[in-house]
């Protein structure tokens, strides 16, 4: 029974570095404003992982993110989407309930919230005039909210349209998540915390 458990951690631990991975993937995309071709691709996955491998947290599935790097330099162009297929996985045979992390819950919420407004990590630009179906996330901010194990630990900033601030809330409540307004942005736009 322990084993059992701890194999549980380990393959929950492991779909989070996955997780992160990915969204930083996402999010190094949405900085570069142009077109990246998966070699490049692939190249800021395998990246990512190898200062993953270095992080003490990730210390029980060093060898599984060692595989990754192996499989992502031998299948260059199909590695982006073998992480895809492992997220999926992971999504429709969770480890356990109680094993997943806020950043995995995090992600579904954002899915949820870019039905409403398109999510973008792109830095919002004071002079700039923010636009109007647009959910705005701050990519440091974010970064640094979750923890090597995935778990939240500061409150996420996000800007979005006036218009879509009732749907959001609504949308992060049912996601068991809570979305408190800080101030309003550019007159159309409100500041938000999301929280656990």
């Amino acid at each position: 029974m322990k084993n059992s458990n701890l194999h549980s951690d380990q393959d929950a631990l492991f779909f989070d570095v996955v997780c992160h991975t990915m969204l930083n993937l996402y999010m190094e995309i949405a900085y570069s404003k142009r077109y990246i071709p998966p070699n490049k691709r692939s190249q800021i996955l395998l990246k990512y992982l190898k200062h993953a491998m270095k992080r003490s947290g990730y210390k029980s599935v060093k060898n599984d993110i060692r595989g990754l790097i192996y499989f992502g330099r031998k299948n260059d162009l199909g590695f982006e989407a073998k992480l895809i297929e492992i997220q999926n996985l992971s999504e429709r045979h969770p480890v356990n309930d109680s094993s997943s992390s806020d950043l995995s819950n995090f992600t579904q919420l954002l899915k949820a919230l870019d039905s409403i407004c398109s999510v973008s990590e792109e830095p919002l630009n004071v002079n700039e005039l923010v636009l109007r179906q647009k959910l705005y996330l701050n990519q440091q901010n974010l970064v640094n909210a979750f923890n090597e194990k995935g778990q939240l630990i500061s409150k996420i900033e996000v800007v979005l349209p006036e218009v879509n601030w009732e749907e959001a809330v609504r949308e992060c409540r049912a996601h068991n998540w809570q979305l408190i307004k800080v101030n309003t942005y550019q007159k159309n736009h409100v500041v938000g915390l999301i929280s656990l």
